[in-house]
């Protein structure tokens, strides 16, 4: 019941120099939960959320364990 997600949204230059992006920061928050576990949980949810498949290869998401 604690776990937490934190998203940062921040806009930055495109790596290809054409304008502007999206980017993302996700704070993963999984209390009591080995930090190499919280990482691959994380990993597999970004692999079948809809909002990944929606923004793949558009956005650059990183991932925290904290």
């Amino acid at each position: 019941p604690d776990a937490s997600i934190t998203a940062h949204v921040g806009v930055g230059p495109r790596e290809d120099g054409g304008g502007f992006g999206l980017e993302v920061a996700l704070d993963v928050n999984l209390p009591g939960v080995d930090k190499a576990v919280a990482k691959d949980i994380a990993d597999k949810a970004h692999v079948v959320c809809p909002y990944s498949h929606a923004t793949k290869g558009n956005i650059k998401v990183t991932t925290n364990i904290v």
